[in-house]
């Protein structure tokens, strides 16, 4: 990374964008502290915490558990919200014993129980990559919309990492990486609206 310095307030969203290999997923790799920051190298900091004073962030694999399960109880959003209610309809509603490695589903059912997996613990940091790409148009906007309502009403961050540009249409900041840099950065109305922009030449070519 070369000279990047961004901050997010609580509760705000971030998009990143770029080509293979620009530096979008050393930006979450150094969050989740996968890559270490030496001292004099810069710092990161959540909460106001420095990051190398902290334990590892948490990461949800959506191929943790054995099962899926899917409770109210817990605050989790209705399985027809994320397209899930076909897929429960092949156990006993609420509870579908999965193969090894959830073998047995899709990679879009994958992708869901994932996203509901994740929002049942109510995170106030949530680093989502490319988590609709196997997500037709329709779910995709139906998934978006319930992780911008979780954001809402927890007060969560929320750092996106796209191809498909309209999950993050919404996003408060949008940072356009290149070559490890911050080339460009706005929203998506300001960015697209530069036709000499990298940004523009990025969202005409998806």
């Amino acid at each position: 990374m070369k000279d990047v310095s961004v901050e997010i307030p609580q509760g705000k969203s971030l998009g990143l964008v770029g080509h293979t290999g620009c530096g979008k997923s050393t930006m979450i790799k150094l969050i989740l502290k996968e890559y270490g920051i030496e001292p004099g190298e810069g710092d990161l900091t959540l909460g106001g915490i420095n990051i190398r004073d902290t334990g590892r962030v948490r990461h949800t694999d959506r191929h943790t558990d054995t099962y899926a399960h899917v409770s109210t109880t817990l605050h989790a959003p209705p399985p027809n919200q994320v397209g899930l209610h076909e897929f429960l309809e092949m156990g006993e509603k609420d509870m579908v014993m999965l193969e090894k490695k959830a073998g047995d589903t899709s990679g879009g059912q994958q992708q869901r129980i994932g996203i509901v997996r994740a929002l049942l613990s109510q995170p106030k940091l949530m680093v989502l990559d490319e988590i609709t790409s196997a997500l037709d148009g329709s779910t995709e906007a139906a998934v978006m919309h319930l992780i911008r309502q979780h954001a809402r009403e927890n007060n969560a961050t929320t750092i996106i990492i796209a191809h498909r540009y309209a999950t993050i249409e919404h996003c408060d900041e949008i940072l356009v990486i290149e070559e490890g840099a911050v080339v460009e950065r706005g929203t998506y109305d300001e960015l697209k609206s530069d036709p000499h922009g990298k940004f523009y030449a990025l969202l005409n070519t998806e």
